[in-house]
């Protein structure tokens, strides 16, 4: 675990769970996508926080607020075609894609530190 609390590796095995090829059980998918839910929740303030320490026209911090944008958008939106499972693997995505955003961010943020 990092500084603010977000485990990574915790973070990434959920995601994983729901994208490795093995549909979890029905009662499972359900219990996943409120943890991925809830991982996704926890990653969008940290990294708008980690975001807003960096300098507006900053591309790592506009790709970032983008995939921000996105991840709501996903918690926003009613289920389509695919069911639960489908759901799942949006979440997933999410996830990785806003643990890639915060793993950039930190090392930008630590780059404009050592600066």
């Amino acid at each position: 675990m990092n500084a603010v609390g977000i485990d990574k590796a915790t973070i990434l095995a959920s995601a994983s769970r729901a994208l490795d090829g093995c549909p979890p059980s029905p009662g499972d998918v359900d219990a996943l996508i409120l943890l991925l839910r809830g991982h996704i929740n926890l990653l969008i303030p940290e990294i708008e926080a980690l975001a807003r320490l960096l300098p507006g026209g900053e591309q790592g911090r506009c790709l970032a607020l983008a995939s921000v944008g996105e991840a709501r958008r996903k918690l926003r939106a009613c289920w389509g075609p695919g069911g639960p499972e489908r759901r799942a693997e949006q979440l997933a995505r999410v996830c990785r894609a806003l643990i890639f955003h915060f793993e950039e961010l930190e090392a930008a943020r630590v780059r404009t530190l050592s600066t």
